[in-house]
């Protein structure tokens, strides 16, 4: 995915950042105006992949949003316990499950992951 020019993201402290530009020096292509949520602002650069620092964690890093996933997903599992596939319907994971030995074990939905 690519940070684009003029969208806001979250940052890993919680805050939003809006992206500024994207073509900065190659080690921090990144440049964004950070809002706090006292109102405060700065700017701050990051490297590609939206880090503050190349070698740890910060709360400054552009945090890229979760995938949203629509609906209800089955995954099945074989009878040793690898995953096998992904079913759109409870019924056809189940009919799977029993005609292959194997499992229905992860519901997803509203983008969450449940056992």
């Amino acid at each position: 995915m690519k940070w684009e020019v003029g969208k806001t993201y979250k940052t890993r402290g919680g805050w939003e950042a809006r992206v500024l530009c994207t073509d900065g020096e190659p080690s921090e292509p990144l440049c964004a105006l950070h809002i706090k949520t006292d109102g405060s602002r700065c700017l701050k650069e990051h490297g590609v992949d939206g880090s503050y620092y190349s070698d740890m964690e910060s709360e400054y890093d552009l945090m890229r949003p979760k995938p949203e996933l629509r609906g209800l997903l089955y995954g099945t599992y074989s009878s040793n316990g690898h995953f096998v596939t992904v079913c759109f319907t409870k019924e056809a994971a189940l009919r799977w499950a029993k005609n292959n030995g194997g499992t229905v074990r992860r519901f997803i939905e509203d983008g969450e992951v449940t056992e």
